[in-house]
C-alpha cells in the first residue's frame, strides 16, 4: 500500500547510476517567491510575490537566480526562459564536473534548473516539489538555439516553509511504478514538516534543516557543489554549513545547529 512506503536509499543510488551511465546531473530547484504576506521579507519589493528582479528569494542580491549568474559565478547561464500560469521564470545554469567521483574517465555535466514561481501560488509548489521527489520529472529548455529536454536527478526546494502555516502534502497515490529521487529542503525547520512525508515518497534526503533559516543563493550553491561530488550527506551537510557561517558571517559553530 502506498501508506506502507519505508525509508531508502534507492533513489539515490539510482540517481548515481545513470550520473555514471549519462554524464549528465541535473538539479531542480523549486523557488516560490518571498511573499509578505505570508512571511517578512525585508521590503515591499522584497517580498513582492511576483517582482522577479528584486524578490529577497530570486532577484536581490543573494536570491537564487541574481547569485547563480553573478559575474564570480563558476556556471555559465544556458537560458533564460518566462513562464506560464503561477510559473514566473525558468533560468538554467551549467558547468562541467569531475566524472571520477562518479565513476566516469570524463566530466559530468552539472545543470542546474531555477524555478521561480508566484508566491501567493506557493500551496501549488509544495505540491509540485511532493510530487517530483515522488516520481521524477522530465524539465525543457533551450540550449544553443536546440530545445533539450533532461531528466532531474535531484530536486530541491527554497524558500518559505508553508508546512508551518498549515499546509498538507498532497494525497499519496498509488507507488507501483514510480521512480522516486533524492531531495533537499532549504526552508525554516524543514525536518520537521518534510520529512515524513518525503520519506513515504521513498525520496531520499540529501539535506534538511532544523531552526530558522534563510534558504538562500549561497547555500543553494555549496549544495549543489556537494552534490555534484557525489559527496555523502555529511560532506554535503558540512558544505552548507561553511557557506551559511561565510556569508551570514557567524561562527560555523552557530550554523551548524542550522542543518540536519
Amino acid at each position: 500500500r502506498a501508506a506502507d512506503a519505508t525509508p531508502s536509499v534507492a533513489s539515490l543510488t539510482r540517481m548515481e547510476g545513470r550520473v555514471k551511465k549519462d554524464g549528465v546531473l541535473v538539479v531542480h530547484v523549486l523557488v516560490p517567491l518571498c511573499d509578505n504576506a505570508q512571511i517578512v521579507c525585508g521590503s515591499k519589493a522584497a517580498g513582492d510575490p511576483l517582482d522577479l528582479a528584486r524578490n529577497l528569494y530570486w532577484g536581490a542580491i543573494f536570491g537564487q537566480k541574481r547569485f547563480f549568474t553573478r559575474k564570480t559565478s563558476s556556471f555559465t547561464q544556458v537560458s533564460e526562459e518566462k513562464g506560464t500560469g503561477s510559473h514566473l521564470e525558468r533560468s538554467v545554469v551549467r558547468r562541467f564536473v569531475d566524472g571520477s567521483p562518479w565513476g566516469r574517465a570524463g566530466k559530468v555535466e552539472l545543470i542546474v534548473v531555477l524555478d521561480a514561481f508566484r508566491g501567493d501560488h506557493i500551496d501549488g509548489v509544495v505540491d509540485t516539489f511532493f510530487n517530483e521527489a515522488a516520481a521524477g520529472k522530465s524539465l525543457s529548455f533551450d540550449d544553443g538555439g536546440k530545445r533539450r529536454t533532461v531528466a532531474v536527478s535531484v530536486v530541491g526546494y527554497a524558500g518559505h516553509n508553508r508546512m508551518m502555516d498549515g499546509k498538507k502534502p498532497p494525497a499519496l497515490g498509488e507507488r507501483a511504478g514510480l521512480e522516486p529521487i533524492p531531495s533537499f529542503v532549504m526552508a525554516c525547520y524543514s525536518r520537521s514538516y518534510f520529512q515524513k512525508a518525503l520519506t513515504r515518497r521513498g525520496s531520499d534526503m540529501l539535506l534538511m534543516t532544523k531552526q530558522l533559516m534563510a534558504p538562500e543563493g549561497y547555500v543553494i550553491e555549496a549544495i549543489v557543489g556537494a552534490i555534484a561530488e557525489n559527496a555523502d550527506k555529511p560532506a554535503i551537510k558540512r558544505r552548507a554549513i561553511a557557506a551559511y557561517a561565510k556569508w551570514q558571517k557567524i561562527e560555523e559553530k552557530a550554523a551548524a545547529t542550522i542543518f540536519d
